[in-house]
């Protein structure tokens, strides 16, 4: 009798679990940046080759970063807690975005040139933080993908502002529809498939309290 009391109460409290809200720091040095010169422009990159795809604007780089968050919550908001900045010394004209190359190895577009509502703008671009660009179901866990903008172009002055910290909450919200997750799977494949998201989350420690995986574990020696 005590057996299936204590039952009941873990069920009760696992079903009622409530997650709570992320919190997150991204952290950028003047270091990470490279600088190279084509005729009048400028082009500034960080190690992984990931930028701004608005045609036309000017091309920065960016961060895509991934977390795992619980299987059955939605992303309701992203808020900016607070940032940390400084301005970089001299002046630079800002390469545009341009069109991607066909994948068929044919001729390149054309040239863009810049665009002048943004260029002749005081304005900072992109003028904003952090953006969710992915959310998806991989291999029985909830991985969200996030671009931050941690370097900002104000086109007027040809300066470059760099937030050198980005303090950041993911908040959730309840998912409401059906989850699909993979029906059974051997516990090697289970620690397999742990081990790969936890290689490539910024967020590996938070794995054991985020639901996901198979429904059913099958230990190697009940396998036929």
């Amino acid at each position: 009798m005590k057996k299936v009391i204590i039952t009941t109460i873990v069920l009760l409290c696992t079903s009622s679990m409530v997650f709570a809200d992320y919190n997150g720091n991204v952290t950028t040095n003047e270091a990470e940046l490279s600088f190279s010169q084509m005729n009048d422009y400028y082009f500034i990159s960080f190690k992984k080759d990931y930028f701004t795809e608005e045609v036309g604007a000017p091309q920065l780089p960016v961060k895509i970063l991934k977390y795992v968050i619980p299987i059955d919550m939605n992303v309701a908001d992203i808020t900016i807690n607070s940032s940390e900045q400084i301005q970089l010394s001299g002046t630079y004209n800002i390469y545009p975005a341009q069109p991607p190359y066909p994948l068929d190895f044919s001729d390149p577009p054309p040239f863009v040139e810049p665009n002048s509502e943004i260029y002749d703008s005081d304005k900072p671009y992109p003028d904003k933080l952090v953006e969710v660009i992915a959310d998806e179901f991989t291999m029985g866990y909830h991985i969200i993908a996030l671009r931050f903008y941690p370097v900002e172009y104000i086109p007027a002055e040809q300066k470059i502002n760099l937030y050198t910290e980005i303090d950041f909450t993911i908040e959730y919200e309840s998912n409401p529809q059906p989850i699909q997750l993979p029906l059974r799977q051997s516990a090697r494949r289970q620690k397999l498939v742990e081990n790969f998201i936890k290689s490539y989350v910024e967020n590996p420690d938070d794995f054991e309290s985020v639901t996901g995986g198979a429904q059913e574990i099958i230990p190697e020696k009940n396998l036929t």
